[in-house]
């Protein structure tokens, strides 16, 4: 089932939008994807300055947060393990992932930054 969304995106770096290229950052989390946004503005002010952006993903991988703990102290803390789970899931058909917070608050994990586009 698609989902399109507005979300918010923090960056320290500065905006990341409109460029539309599949990268990651290197660091261990990066190999799942683009931690993208959120649909907490304020959750994603603790990252930077604010941008809010549209995404579709049209078959999404629902986390919630007991599978996110889970995933985040085993196979997060890798580039490479974090890079095969996104592979597996890719070959199931998934573009992205939605991880639902104790707290109610939603992360979307984009697979191809191209998903998302700014709003101005």
């Amino acid at each position: 089932m698609s989902i399109e969304n507005i979300v918010f995106h923090g960056s320290r770096t500065g905006p990341i939008l409109p460029q539309a290229r599949d990268v990651y950052s290197g660091a261990p989390s990066a190999g799942l994807g683009e931690w993208f946004g959120t649909d907490s503005k304020e959750y994603a002010q603790q990252y930077g300055s604010v941008e809010r952006c549209q995404i579709i993903l049209h078959k999404p991988y629902y986390m919630d947060a007991a599978e996110f703990r889970v995933y985040d102290r085993h196979i997060c803390a890798n580039y490479k393990r974090s890079r095969i789970f996104r592979e597996e899931l890719q070959s199931k058909g998934f573009d992205g992932i939605v991880v639902t917070h104790l707290d109610g608050v939603k992360e979307f994990i984009l697979f191809y930054r191209s998903s998302a586009q700014k709003i101005d």
